[in-house]
Formats: C-alpha cells, structure tokens, sequence
C-alpha cells in the first residue's frame, strides 16, 4: 500500500469514527430525554458540535498532506 492510500484510508476511519461517535451521544442524549433526565439536551447540543470538531481536524490533516514539504 502507497503512502497516499494509507493517508486516504486513515481520513476516512477518522471521518467515521467522528461521525459514529456524534451519532453515539445523539442517541444516550434522546434516551436520556425520555428517561426524564435533562442532561439529554446537553447531549443533544454536543453531537453537531462533535461533528464539527472532527471535520475540523480531517481538514487539518488533509491540508498538511497536500501542502508539500516547507524543510530544505
């Protein structure tokens, strides 16, 4: 496997593992709503958040992996 693909691949599990972790609090944030407890709404404002956060960082690492090398 070549570098790039290597790189690739480590973008799309880190997308994935972003996303399937919002996913994760989304859901406790709706049991915890129909449970009665409050915190759900916390939870709930969290996962878009989550999100974000990780797009945030694959967009970094992609930057960094196109961007070519600046040491002489």
């Amino acid at each position: 496997m070549t570098a790039a693909r290597l790189n690739s691949a480590l973008q799309r599990v880190l997308t994935w593992v972003y996303v399937g972790f919002a996913a994760a609090i989304f859901v406790a944030g709706i049991v915890k709503l129909l449970n009665g407890d409050n915190i759900g709404w916390l939870l709930l404002l969290f996962a878009p958040i989550t999100v974000l956060i990780g797009h945030v960082r694959v967009a970094r690492i992609r930057a960094q992996r196109a961007k070519p090398s600046e040491l002489p």
